[in-house]
């Protein structure tokens, strides 16, 4: 008797090789997850201490932590405004319009932050 030839047995397995691809963007996705979670933990804690902004003469700043003894200074160093407290996620104002600088300096305890007030020469159009 004659032995018949076996079929080619390399059979392309979809399903495998869907498991597979879904294993390796798993991996994938943990490994990004946690190079941001480490991220996140490494961040310096004084980054995010206040947000400042200058609009139409006057520094609105937004406490992001309970602040103590926060100064707005201009160029010179000469103190503008004293706020003794400003609590966690509160804001208040320092009116620089009558100050004739366009760059301030932000400061808590080491921390300083510098705002800049940009004048505009005309109005603009509104269409």
């Amino acid at each position: 008797m004659k032995k018949l030839k076996e079929p080619n047995t390399f059979s392309l397995d979809f399903l495998k090789i869907g498991m597979f691809l879904l294993g390796i963007s798993a991996l994938i996705l943990a490994t990004i997850a946690l190079h941001a979670y480490l991220r996140g933990l490494s961040r310096d804690t004084t980054e995010n201490l206040f947000f400042a902004y200058c609009q139409q003469g006057t520094i609105v700043i937004h406490a992001n932590a309970d602040l103590e003894n926060l100064y707005v200074y201009d160029v010179n160093q000469t103190p503008l405004c004293h706020f003794a407290r400003i609590p966690k996620n509160s804001e208040d104002i320092c009116d620089v319009s009558s100050i004739n600088s366009t760059t301030y300096l932000i400061s808590v305890d080491s921390f300083k932050r510098v705002v800049t007030c940009a004048e505009l020469t005309q109005k603009p159009l509104l269409r």
